[in-house]
């Protein structure tokens, strides 16, 4: 399998849903976009993706965030992304606020947002970045056809914002990427915080859970794998990566690395310093500082800003926090 591969097809198929501009108080225009994803899973309503796209009343090219949400998100709980959406299209950009696979309207039927992820085993995990990754290259090329945009940004919240390392590791279209209250290593994730308490249920593998003991024990081989990973694949840069050639490769010796691979850790060497940009809540009960640092550290060590907030979307109604945001996006 090519991780991350997205094969243009010449004849895109998509729907403009209620093209019509549509007017509200603050002068906005949005578009419904849906197309067929790339990367089929089985689940018709998942394999159908479903995006906004937002701007002013300008047709001038324009500079497109994508705009992506949390771990189970909900219809009624989404006025920070549009907030945030808002506030972008007054600052001259434009925003596609796009629906993470088996999130929203794409929940499969009888499910609610995001449950599909809570028994996702390694190779689950990794269809999900997957498929977010080559919605977003189908996404891109919608959005450049339709839309006079001419540079693409993305900005992530939690779930969003380790979708969006894969991403911009491998889709060279996105420019810059804001990280917001996320970070990387699955065993501090599962074990070392309080997501562990609430939602996750520790299935590492297929052959079902596993204690902290054995999963501290699994992500010891994680800094040795980093570290023999990017020997041997650190210095191809294709916007796709062959699975096949890295699980026969001396990498086996790891402990199932298809894991590792589900972490955004692994594949953040792939940005420059200054192509991501960290903002971090000090009382995360989600995602601790280890988490946190260690993505930092791979990333080049970049720029992050610590808000003192917990874990929530609200941060993204912050006109001063998102000022900061748009500054350095529109920054050379």
């Amino acid at each position: 399998m090519r991780l991350f591969d997205y094969k243009e097809d010449n004849k895109i198929e998509y729907v403009l849903l209620e093209k019509q501009i549509k007017k509200n108080e603050s002068g906005l225009r949005k578009y419904s976009v849906r197309f067929k994803s790339p990367f089929l899973t089985g689940f018709s309503e998942n394999d159908m993706v479903n995006g906004e796209y937002i701007d002013g009343y300008n047709d001038k090219k324009r500079k497109c965030i994508i705009l992506l949400h949390g771990f189970k998100s909900v219809d009624g709980k989404l006025d920070p992304y549009y907030s945030f959406a808002e506030q972008a299209v007054e600052s001259g950009f434009s925003c596609f606020f796009m629906n993470l696979p088996f999130h929203l309207e794409r929940t499969p039927f009888s499910k609610k947002s995001g449950e599909v992820l809570l028994n996702n085993d390694d190779s689950g995990m990794l269809d999900f970045f997957h498929q977010a990754v080559v919605d977003t290259k189908k996404a891109i090329n919608i959005l450049k056809k339709e839309f006079p945009v001419e540079n693409f940004y993305i900005c992530g919240l939690s779930l969003g914002g380790m979708c969006s390392v894969f991403i911009k590791a491998f889709e060279r279209r996105v420019e810059k990427a804001v990280l917001m209250e996320c970070g990387g290593n699955w065993h501090e994730i599962y074990w070392n915080s309080f997501m562990s308490k609430i939602i996750l249920k520790g299935k590492y593998l297929k052959e079902g859970k596993i204690e902290k003991e054995k999963s501290a024990l699994f992500y010891s081989f994680f800094p040795e794998f980093i570290r023999e990973f990017k020997k041997i694949y650190g210095r191809k840069q294709e916007n796709f990566c062959d699975l096949h050639e890295i699980q026969n490769s001396c990498l086996n010796k790891y402990l199932n690395p298809k894991w590792f691979l589900s972490d955004p850790i692994t594949w953040a060497h792939r940005i420059k310093r200054d192509e991501s940009l960290i903002i971090s809540s000090r009382f995360d009960p989600l995602f601790n500082k280890k988490t946190i640092m260690q993505l930092k550290k791979e990333l080049g060590d970049p720029e992050i800003i610590w808000i003192n907030r917990f874990h929530t979307s609200d941060i993204l109604k912050n006109r001063r926090l998102n000022a900061v945001i748009f500054n350095y996006l529109d920054r050379d």
